[in-house]
Protein backbone atom coordinates (compact mmCIF):
# COMPACT_ATOMS: atom_id res chain seq x y z
CA UNK A 1 0.00 0.00 0.00
CA UNK A 2 2.91 1.98 0.55
CA UNK A 3 4.52 4.32 2.86
CA UNK A 4 2.27 6.42 5.22
CA UNK A 5 3.86 9.88 3.21
CA UNK A 6 3.06 8.33 -0.16
CA UNK A 7 -0.49 7.46 1.04
CA UNK A 8 -0.90 11.26 2.24
CA UNK A 9 0.86 12.50 -0.90
CA UNK A 10 -2.29 10.47 -2.88
CA UNK A 11 -4.97 11.31 -0.17
CA UNK A 12 -6.62 14.69 -2.38
CA UNK A 13 -6.74 13.04 -5.41
CA UNK A 14 -8.54 9.88 -3.24
CA UNK A 15 -11.01 12.97 -2.50
CA UNK A 16 -11.45 14.34 -5.21
CA UNK A 17 -12.11 11.23 -7.09
CA UNK A 18 -14.40 10.01 -4.33
CA UNK A 19 -16.56 13.55 -4.60
CA UNK A 20 -16.20 13.69 -8.59
CA UNK A 21 -18.17 9.97 -8.40
CA UNK A 22 -20.53 11.00 -5.48
CA UNK A 23 -21.16 14.38 -7.46
CA UNK A 24 -21.98 12.24 -11.11
CA UNK A 25 -24.19 10.07 -9.25
CA UNK A 26 -26.14 11.87 -7.65
CA UNK A 27 -26.55 14.59 -10.71
CA UNK A 28 -27.74 11.43 -12.63
CA UNK A 29 -30.62 10.69 -9.80
CA UNK A 30 -31.60 14.29 -9.93
CA UNK A 31 -32.71 13.88 -13.60
CA UNK A 32 -34.59 11.34 -13.13
CA UNK A 33 -38.35 11.95 -13.25
CA UNK A 34 -39.61 13.09 -9.70
CA UNK A 35 -40.28 10.01 -6.87
CA UNK A 36 -41.76 10.38 -3.67
CA UNK A 37 -38.90 11.79 -1.85
CA UNK A 38 -38.15 8.31 0.32
CA UNK A 39 -37.03 6.79 -2.60
CA UNK A 40 -34.90 9.36 -4.13
CA UNK A 41 -33.28 9.82 -0.37
CA UNK A 42 -32.74 5.62 -0.47
CA UNK A 43 -31.29 5.64 -3.70
CA UNK A 44 -29.13 8.85 -2.11
CA UNK A 45 -27.83 6.59 0.46
CA UNK A 46 -26.39 3.58 -1.84
CA UNK A 47 -24.57 5.91 -4.09
CA UNK A 48 -23.02 6.97 -1.26
CA UNK A 49 -21.95 4.07 0.03
CA UNK A 50 -21.48 2.60 -3.36
CA UNK A 51 -18.94 5.37 -3.84
CA UNK A 52 -17.38 4.93 -0.46
CA UNK A 53 -17.03 1.40 -1.41
CA UNK A 54 -15.40 2.72 -5.18
CA UNK A 55 -12.92 4.62 -2.48
CA UNK A 56 -11.92 2.22 -0.51
CA UNK A 57 -11.32 -0.40 -2.92
CA UNK A 58 -8.82 2.05 -4.19
CA UNK A 59 -6.82 3.05 -0.96
CA UNK A 60 -7.14 -0.66 0.39
CA UNK A 61 -7.30 -3.33 -2.27
CA UNK A 62 -8.09 -6.04 0.43
CA UNK A 63 -11.02 -5.17 0.75
CA UNK A 64 -11.90 -6.15 -2.87
CA UNK A 65 -11.07 -10.07 -2.25
CA UNK A 66 -13.81 -12.30 -2.23
CA UNK A 67 -15.32 -12.93 1.18
CA UNK A 68 -14.69 -16.33 1.07
CA UNK A 69 -10.75 -15.38 0.56
CA UNK A 70 -11.24 -12.99 3.82
CA UNK A 71 -13.23 -15.72 5.46
CA UNK A 72 -10.00 -18.12 4.90
CA UNK A 73 -7.29 -15.75 5.86
CA UNK A 74 -8.94 -14.43 9.32
CA UNK A 75 -9.52 -18.38 10.31
CA UNK A 76 -5.51 -18.69 9.97
CA UNK A 77 -4.83 -15.38 11.88
CA UNK A 78 -6.48 -17.01 15.25
CA UNK A 79 -3.90 -17.72 17.76
CA UNK A 80 -2.60 -21.02 18.66
CA UNK A 81 -2.46 -20.49 21.97
CA UNK A 82 -4.30 -17.70 23.82
CA UNK A 83 -2.58 -15.15 26.32
CA UNK A 84 -5.79 -14.98 28.45
CA UNK A 85 -8.82 -15.96 26.63
CA UNK A 86 -11.26 -15.44 24.38
CA UNK A 87 -12.70 -12.48 25.39
CA UNK A 88 -9.62 -10.62 24.45
CA UNK A 89 -9.72 -7.67 21.73
CA UNK A 90 -5.79 -7.75 21.00
CA UNK A 91 -6.66 -11.81 19.30
CA UNK A 92 -8.30 -12.50 16.76
CA UNK A 93 -11.51 -13.03 16.13
CA UNK A 94 -12.72 -9.57 18.11
CA UNK A 95 -9.47 -7.88 17.13
CA UNK A 96 -10.63 -8.57 13.52
CA UNK A 97 -13.98 -6.79 14.38
CA UNK A 98 -12.47 -3.64 15.14
CA UNK A 99 -11.20 -2.81 11.81
CA UNK A 100 -13.70 -1.75 9.99
CA UNK A 101 -17.52 -2.82 9.13
CA UNK A 102 -16.92 -4.60 6.29
CA UNK A 103 -14.31 -6.81 8.44
CA UNK A 104 -16.65 -6.97 11.00
CA UNK A 105 -19.74 -8.69 9.04
CA UNK A 106 -17.35 -11.34 7.52
CA UNK A 107 -15.86 -12.60 10.42
CA UNK A 108 -19.17 -12.70 12.15
CA UNK A 109 -20.50 -14.65 9.23
CA UNK A 110 -17.80 -17.35 10.05
CA UNK A 111 -18.42 -19.91 11.85
CA UNK A 112 -15.19 -21.27 12.14
CA UNK A 113 -13.93 -18.15 14.28
CA UNK A 114 -16.49 -18.93 17.24
CA UNK A 115 -15.84 -22.42 17.28
CA UNK A 116 -13.43 -22.50 19.88
CA UNK A 117 -14.80 -21.02 23.12
CA UNK A 118 -12.01 -20.43 25.67
CA UNK A 119 -13.15 -18.43 28.69
CA UNK A 120 -12.00 -18.06 32.56
CA UNK A 121 -14.62 -17.49 34.83
CA UNK A 122 -12.74 -15.41 38.14
CA UNK A 123 -14.39 -12.06 38.43
CA UNK A 124 -18.09 -10.75 37.98
CA UNK A 125 -19.18 -10.35 34.22
CA UNK A 126 -22.28 -8.16 33.78
CA UNK A 127 -22.61 -9.33 30.49
CA UNK A 128 -21.34 -12.89 31.08
CA UNK A 129 -24.35 -14.42 29.57
CA UNK A 130 -25.46 -12.36 26.40
CA UNK A 131 -21.75 -12.12 25.60
CA UNK A 132 -21.27 -16.32 25.81
CA UNK A 133 -24.74 -16.66 24.11
CA UNK A 134 -23.43 -14.09 20.93
CA UNK A 135 -21.11 -16.15 20.79
CA UNK A 136 -21.93 -19.76 20.32
CA UNK A 137 -24.33 -18.34 17.92
CA UNK A 138 -21.96 -17.33 15.76
CA UNK A 139 -20.64 -20.72 15.48
CA UNK A 140 -23.57 -22.07 13.97
CA UNK A 141 -23.47 -25.62 13.91
CA UNK A 142 -19.93 -25.91 13.82
CA UNK A 143 -18.67 -28.57 16.72
CA UNK A 144 -17.18 -26.48 19.75
CA UNK A 145 -14.13 -26.85 21.56
CA UNK A 146 -14.94 -25.67 25.19
CA UNK A 147 -12.30 -24.61 27.53
CA UNK A 148 -13.54 -23.75 30.84
CA UNK A 149 -11.93 -22.57 34.08
CA UNK A 150 -12.75 -21.26 37.54
CA UNK A 151 -10.91 -20.45 40.70
CA UNK A 152 -13.90 -21.11 43.36
CA UNK A 153 -15.93 -18.32 43.11
CA UNK A 154 -18.29 -19.44 40.10
CA UNK A 155 -21.09 -19.34 42.81
CA UNK A 156 -21.15 -15.70 43.82
CA UNK A 157 -21.17 -14.64 40.19
CA UNK A 158 -24.70 -13.33 38.96
CA UNK A 159 -26.46 -15.37 36.29
CA UNK A 160 -24.18 -18.39 36.63
CA UNK A 161 -26.93 -20.55 36.36
CA UNK A 162 -27.95 -19.35 33.38
CA UNK A 163 -24.64 -18.81 31.63
CA UNK A 164 -23.90 -23.10 32.46
CA UNK A 165 -27.67 -23.84 31.40
CA UNK A 166 -26.71 -21.94 28.20
CA UNK A 167 -23.24 -23.65 27.57
CA UNK A 168 -24.33 -26.88 28.49
CA UNK A 169 -27.41 -25.94 26.01
CA UNK A 170 -25.38 -26.60 23.30
CA UNK A 171 -23.22 -29.86 24.79
CA UNK A 172 -24.76 -32.23 21.74
CA UNK A 173 -22.46 -29.90 19.47
CA UNK A 174 -19.12 -30.06 21.80
CA UNK A 175 -16.28 -32.39 20.71
CA UNK A 176 -13.73 -31.88 23.32
CA UNK A 177 -14.38 -30.72 26.86
CA UNK A 178 -11.46 -29.00 28.70
CA UNK A 179 -12.28 -28.16 32.29
CA UNK A 180 -9.73 -26.75 35.14
CA UNK A 181 -12.01 -26.54 38.07
CA UNK A 182 -11.71 -25.74 41.25
CA UNK A 183 -13.43 -28.47 43.59
CA UNK A 184 -15.59 -25.64 45.36
CA UNK A 185 -17.20 -24.83 41.80
CA UNK A 186 -18.27 -28.88 41.14
CA UNK A 187 -21.98 -28.11 42.25
CA UNK A 188 -22.28 -25.30 39.73
CA UNK A 189 -21.42 -26.91 36.19
CA UNK A 190 -22.57 -30.46 37.46
CA UNK A 191 -26.33 -30.31 36.96
CA UNK A 192 -29.12 -32.03 34.95
CA UNK A 193 -28.86 -30.94 31.57
CA UNK A 194 -32.63 -30.60 29.50
CA UNK A 195 -32.65 -32.21 26.23
CA UNK A 196 -29.80 -34.10 24.05
CA UNK A 197 -26.54 -34.57 26.17
CA UNK A 198 -22.79 -34.28 25.18
CA UNK A 199 -23.69 -37.02 22.68
CA UNK A 200 -20.45 -36.03 20.10
CA UNK A 201 -18.54 -35.50 22.98
CA UNK A 202 -15.02 -37.36 21.89
CA UNK A 203 -12.30 -35.93 24.38
CA UNK A 204 -13.01 -35.04 28.04
CA UNK A 205 -10.33 -33.28 30.36
CA UNK A 206 -11.13 -32.46 33.88
CA UNK A 207 -8.59 -30.75 36.16
CA UNK A 208 -9.51 -29.96 39.52
CA UNK A 209 -7.25 -26.51 40.74
CA UNK A 210 -6.77 -25.70 44.34
CA UNK A 211 -9.34 -22.99 44.79
CA UNK A 212 -10.45 -21.00 48.00
CA UNK A 213 -11.99 -23.40 50.14
CA UNK A 214 -9.31 -25.32 51.07
CA UNK A 215 -10.10 -28.93 52.49
CA UNK A 216 -11.33 -31.96 50.86
CA UNK A 217 -15.00 -32.20 49.62
CA UNK A 218 -17.30 -35.30 50.30
CA UNK A 219 -19.85 -35.44 47.63
CA UNK A 220 -21.46 -37.73 45.02
CA UNK A 221 -19.78 -38.48 42.01
CA UNK A 222 -19.71 -36.79 38.85
CA UNK A 223 -22.46 -37.42 37.00
CA UNK A 224 -22.59 -35.17 33.99
CA UNK A 225 -20.75 -37.14 31.82
CA UNK A 226 -22.22 -40.49 32.37
CA UNK A 227 -24.20 -40.73 29.12
CA UNK A 228 -21.48 -39.93 26.38
CA UNK A 229 -22.08 -41.96 23.51
CA UNK A 230 -18.62 -41.27 21.69
CA UNK A 231 -16.40 -41.07 23.95
CA UNK A 232 -13.29 -42.32 23.11
CA UNK A 233 -10.24 -40.21 25.29
CA UNK A 234 -10.31 -39.54 28.95
CA UNK A 235 -7.64 -37.25 31.04
CA UNK A 236 -8.38 -36.73 34.90
CA UNK A 237 -5.98 -35.00 37.32
CA UNK A 238 -6.52 -35.60 40.97
CA UNK A 239 -10.42 -37.18 40.49
CA UNK A 240 -10.38 -40.82 40.91
CA UNK A 241 -12.31 -43.21 38.88
CA UNK A 242 -14.79 -43.57 41.62
CA UNK A 243 -15.65 -40.39 42.02
CA UNK A 244 -16.44 -39.60 38.22
CA UNK A 245 -19.40 -41.48 36.17
CA UNK A 246 -18.01 -42.52 32.97
CA UNK A 247 -19.07 -45.25 30.49
CA UNK A 248 -15.74 -46.52 30.85
CA UNK A 249 -15.71 -49.54 28.24
CA UNK A 250 -15.44 -47.59 25.92
CA UNK A 251 -12.46 -45.47 27.03
CA UNK A 252 -9.43 -46.27 24.61
CA UNK A 253 -7.01 -43.60 25.74
CA UNK A 254 -6.97 -42.67 29.75
CA UNK A 255 -3.93 -40.12 31.22
CA UNK A 256 -4.75 -40.58 35.30
CA UNK A 257 -2.75 -37.84 37.10
CA UNK A 258 -1.97 -37.08 40.84
CA UNK A 259 -3.56 -40.66 40.86
CA UNK A 260 -2.55 -43.52 43.93
CA UNK A 261 -1.11 -46.86 42.76
CA UNK A 262 -4.48 -48.14 43.94
CA UNK A 263 -6.40 -45.59 41.77
CA UNK A 264 -4.59 -46.76 38.76
CA UNK A 265 -5.54 -50.72 39.24
CA UNK A 266 -9.14 -49.42 39.51
CA UNK A 267 -8.96 -47.30 36.69
CA UNK A 268 -7.53 -50.00 34.30
CA UNK A 269 -9.82 -52.51 35.80
CA UNK A 270 -13.21 -50.24 34.89
CA UNK A 271 -11.69 -49.80 31.04
CA UNK A 272 -11.31 -53.39 29.31
CA UNK A 273 -10.70 -51.45 25.65
CA UNK A 274 -8.17 -49.47 27.10
CA UNK A 275 -4.88 -49.14 24.47
CA UNK A 276 -3.30 -46.17 25.26
CA UNK A 277 -2.84 -44.94 28.80
CA UNK A 278 -0.53 -42.80 30.91
CA UNK A 279 -0.71 -42.49 35.23
CA UNK A 280 1.18 -40.27 37.15
CA UNK A 281 1.15 -41.87 40.41
CA UNK A 282 1.97 -41.53 44.19
CA UNK A 283 2.68 -44.22 46.59
CA UNK A 284 0.35 -44.36 50.03
CA UNK A 285 3.01 -43.15 52.24
CA UNK A 286 3.64 -40.01 50.56
CA UNK A 287 0.26 -38.73 48.81
CA UNK A 288 -0.66 -35.56 48.10
CA UNK A 289 -3.83 -33.94 49.98
CA UNK A 290 -6.72 -34.81 47.87
CA UNK A 291 -9.90 -32.43 47.10
CA UNK A 292 -12.56 -35.70 46.75
CA UNK A 293 -12.67 -37.59 50.36
CA UNK A 294 -11.21 -40.78 49.06
CA UNK A 295 -9.84 -44.20 51.45
CA UNK A 296 -6.11 -44.69 51.41
CA UNK A 297 -5.50 -47.96 50.04
CA UNK A 298 -1.98 -49.32 51.17
CA UNK A 299 0.03 -51.41 48.59
CA UNK A 300 0.49 -54.35 50.60
CA UNK A 301 -3.40 -54.96 50.08
CA UNK A 302 -3.59 -54.72 45.89
CA UNK A 303 -4.49 -57.56 43.94
CA UNK A 304 -2.07 -57.51 40.79
CA UNK A 305 -4.12 -56.99 37.38
CA UNK A 306 -3.34 -58.14 33.78
CA UNK A 307 -4.39 -56.29 30.96
CA UNK A 308 -4.52 -57.71 27.52
CA UNK A 309 -5.30 -54.72 25.12
CA UNK A 310 -2.72 -51.81 26.39
CA UNK A 311 -0.64 -51.28 23.60
CA UNK A 312 1.00 -47.65 24.89
CA UNK A 313 2.09 -47.13 28.72
CA UNK A 314 3.71 -44.06 30.09
CA UNK A 315 4.68 -43.93 33.68
CA UNK A 316 5.17 -39.73 33.99
CA UNK A 317 6.34 -37.40 36.66
CA UNK A 318 3.79 -34.95 38.02
CA UNK A 319 3.77 -32.38 40.68
CA UNK A 320 0.83 -31.85 42.93
CA UNK A 321 -0.13 -28.86 44.98
CA UNK A 322 2.26 -30.24 47.83
CA UNK A 323 5.11 -30.32 45.75
CA UNK A 324 5.68 -33.91 45.95
CA UNK A 325 7.22 -35.94 43.02
CA UNK A 326 5.00 -38.98 41.49
CA UNK A 327 6.88 -42.47 42.05
CA UNK A 328 4.74 -43.89 38.82
CA UNK A 329 7.28 -46.73 38.88
CA UNK A 330 5.33 -48.46 41.48
CA UNK A 331 2.43 -49.30 39.14
CA UNK A 332 4.25 -51.83 37.05
CA UNK A 333 4.93 -53.88 39.92
CA UNK A 334 1.35 -55.03 39.93
CA UNK A 335 0.58 -54.87 36.12
CA UNK A 336 0.99 -57.18 33.02
CA UNK A 337 0.72 -56.11 29.66
CA UNK A 338 1.30 -58.61 27.14
CA UNK A 339 0.45 -56.60 24.32
CA UNK A 340 2.38 -53.65 25.28
CA UNK A 341 4.44 -52.25 22.12
CA UNK A 342 5.65 -49.04 23.79
CA UNK A 343 6.58 -47.87 27.23
CA UNK A 344 7.85 -44.79 28.18
CA UNK A 345 9.21 -44.01 31.96
CA UNK A 346 9.78 -40.13 31.95
CA UNK A 347 10.73 -37.75 35.50
CA UNK A 348 10.45 -40.72 37.70
CA UNK A 349 12.61 -40.66 41.21
CA UNK A 350 11.85 -44.29 42.21
CA UNK A 351 13.22 -46.08 39.06
CA UNK A 352 14.66 -49.73 39.59
CA UNK A 353 16.16 -51.90 37.20
CA UNK A 354 14.38 -54.72 38.74
CA UNK A 355 10.85 -53.52 38.92
CA UNK A 356 11.39 -53.45 34.83
CA UNK A 357 13.03 -56.72 34.49
CA UNK A 358 10.30 -58.16 36.72
CA UNK A 359 6.94 -56.52 34.37
CA UNK A 360 9.05 -57.57 31.36
CA UNK A 361 9.87 -61.32 32.27
CA UNK A 362 5.72 -61.71 33.54
CA UNK A 363 4.34 -59.47 30.75
CA UNK A 364 5.87 -61.46 27.50
CA UNK A 365 5.88 -58.36 25.41
CA UNK A 366 6.20 -57.46 21.97
CA UNK A 367 8.04 -53.92 22.82
CA UNK A 368 9.44 -51.82 19.84
CA UNK A 369 10.18 -49.12 21.78
CA UNK A 370 11.49 -48.35 25.49
CA UNK A 371 12.63 -44.89 26.45
CA UNK A 372 13.81 -44.58 30.10
CA UNK A 373 14.20 -41.20 31.77
CA UNK A 374 14.44 -41.06 35.66
CA UNK A 375 14.83 -37.83 37.30
CA UNK A 376 18.32 -36.09 36.13
CA UNK A 377 18.68 -36.25 40.48
CA UNK A 378 18.27 -39.65 40.84
CA UNK A 379 21.42 -41.05 42.35
CA UNK A 380 23.66 -43.32 40.68
CA UNK A 381 23.90 -44.11 36.66
CA UNK A 382 20.42 -45.47 34.67
CA UNK A 383 21.09 -49.39 34.38
CA UNK A 384 19.41 -51.96 32.95
CA UNK A 385 19.00 -55.95 33.39
CA UNK A 386 20.77 -57.78 30.66
CA UNK A 387 18.76 -60.81 30.90
CA UNK A 388 17.51 -63.13 28.18
CA UNK A 389 13.84 -61.65 28.12
CA UNK A 390 14.90 -58.65 27.92
CA UNK A 391 17.87 -59.11 24.90
CA UNK A 392 16.17 -60.79 22.69
CA UNK A 393 12.89 -58.02 23.17
CA UNK A 394 11.86 -56.99 19.24
CA UNK A 395 12.67 -53.49 20.19
CA UNK A 396 13.17 -51.38 17.55
CA UNK A 397 14.10 -47.67 19.59
CA UNK A 398 15.86 -47.55 22.63
CA UNK A 399 16.73 -44.35 24.80
CA UNK A 400 17.92 -44.83 27.96
CA UNK A 401 19.10 -41.26 30.27
CA UNK A 402 21.95 -40.91 32.37
CA UNK A 403 23.92 -44.30 31.70
CA UNK A 404 27.31 -44.57 32.55
CA UNK A 405 30.46 -46.09 30.54
CA UNK A 406 29.52 -49.72 30.98
CA UNK A 407 26.06 -49.41 29.53
CA UNK A 408 27.89 -48.24 26.31
CA UNK A 409 30.42 -50.48 26.23
CA UNK A 410 27.84 -53.51 26.75
CA UNK A 411 26.26 -51.97 22.90
CA UNK A 412 29.59 -51.55 21.39
CA UNK A 413 30.20 -55.03 22.25
CA UNK A 414 29.45 -57.71 19.55
CA UNK A 415 26.73 -59.74 21.03
CA UNK A 416 24.67 -60.62 18.00
CA UNK A 417 22.01 -61.93 20.48
CA UNK A 418 21.39 -58.14 22.14
CA UNK A 419 18.16 -56.84 20.42
CA UNK A 420 19.07 -58.12 17.48
CA UNK A 421 16.00 -55.78 16.09
CA UNK A 422 17.49 -52.55 17.40
CA UNK A 423 17.41 -49.93 14.80
CA UNK A 424 17.84 -46.60 16.95
CA UNK A 425 19.91 -46.27 20.25
CA UNK A 426 20.32 -43.23 22.31
CA UNK A 427 22.26 -43.35 24.95
CA UNK A 428 21.73 -39.38 26.65
CA UNK A 429 23.40 -37.88 29.26
CA UNK A 430 25.89 -39.98 30.01
CA UNK A 431 28.03 -40.37 32.83
CA UNK A 432 31.72 -40.90 33.45
CA UNK A 433 32.17 -40.94 29.58
CA UNK A 434 34.46 -38.21 29.66
CA UNK A 435 36.59 -36.20 31.70
CA UNK A 436 37.05 -32.85 29.62
CA UNK A 437 34.95 -30.17 30.77
CA UNK A 438 34.58 -28.45 28.21
CA UNK A 439 34.16 -28.78 24.37
CA UNK A 440 31.07 -28.44 21.55
CA UNK A 441 31.57 -31.49 19.04
CA UNK A 442 28.23 -31.74 16.73
CA UNK A 443 29.33 -35.34 14.55
CA UNK A 444 26.41 -36.62 12.53
CA UNK A 445 24.95 -40.23 14.57
CA UNK A 446 26.89 -43.32 13.67
CA UNK A 447 26.03 -45.72 11.33
CA UNK A 448 27.01 -49.10 13.84
CA UNK A 449 26.63 -52.28 12.65
CA UNK A 450 25.83 -55.61 14.39
CA UNK A 451 26.76 -58.66 12.63
CA UNK A 452 24.24 -61.46 13.51
CA UNK A 453 24.51 -65.30 13.26
CA UNK A 454 22.25 -64.64 10.07
CA UNK A 455 23.65 -64.28 6.88
CA UNK A 456 21.33 -60.58 6.75
CA UNK A 457 23.35 -57.84 8.62
CA UNK A 458 21.55 -55.35 11.14
CA UNK A 459 22.22 -52.24 10.74
CA UNK A 460 21.12 -48.79 13.33
CA UNK A 461 19.56 -46.44 11.49
CA UNK A 462 20.33 -43.80 14.33
CA UNK A 463 23.25 -44.09 17.11
CA UNK A 464 23.33 -40.95 19.23
CA UNK A 465 25.29 -40.87 22.54
CA UNK A 466 25.59 -37.74 24.52
CA UNK A 467 27.69 -36.99 27.77
CA UNK A 468 25.95 -35.04 30.72
CA UNK A 469 27.59 -32.37 29.77
CA UNK A 470 25.74 -32.28 27.00
CA UNK A 471 29.00 -32.79 24.53
CA UNK A 472 27.60 -35.29 22.04
CA UNK A 473 30.51 -37.75 20.95
CA UNK A 474 31.85 -38.25 18.39
CA UNK A 475 33.31 -41.37 15.73
CA UNK A 476 36.72 -41.12 16.60
CA UNK A 477 35.78 -41.22 20.43
CA UNK A 478 33.74 -43.54 20.18
CA UNK A 479 35.90 -46.04 18.20
CA UNK A 480 38.95 -45.46 20.73
CA UNK A 481 36.33 -46.86 23.25
CA UNK A 482 35.50 -49.65 21.31
CA UNK A 483 39.65 -50.19 20.90
CA UNK A 484 40.13 -50.03 24.95
CA UNK A 485 37.27 -52.18 25.51
CA UNK A 486 39.45 -54.89 23.45
CA UNK A 487 42.39 -54.06 25.06
CA UNK A 488 41.36 -54.49 27.92
CA UNK A 489 39.95 -57.80 27.01
CA UNK A 490 43.19 -58.70 25.47
CA UNK A 491 45.07 -58.28 29.54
Amino acid sequence: MGSPASFKALLPHYLSAYAHVSILTISSILRQPPQRDNNNMQDLLHAGLSSTRALHSRAYPILTLPPEITSEIFVRCLPAERQLDMVNPKEAPLLLMQVCSLWREIAMSTPELWADFDLEIGWPEPHLVDFSKAWLQRACDRPLAVNLSSCGLMSDIDNIDRFIAGLWGRSHKIHTLELKIAVEDLDVIDVSICGPNFRTLQRLSVQLQQGLGGGAVDREPIMLFHDTPALCEVRLSEIPPSSISLPWSQITRFCGEIYSVAECLEALSLMPNLRHCTFAAFDSISSPPRPFSTTAVHTNNLNPITHPHIQHLELSDSISDSFLLANSMDVLAFITLPALQTLQIRGVKDYSKTVLDSFLSRSSPALHRLSIHPLESQNGATELCFSPHFTSLPLMDLEVWYPDSHLLLRFLGKNPELLPKLRRLSLLGCRNVDNEASGNLAAPAANHQIQGESARPSYLQLFRVVSESGRTLSDTELALMRLGQLKASCN
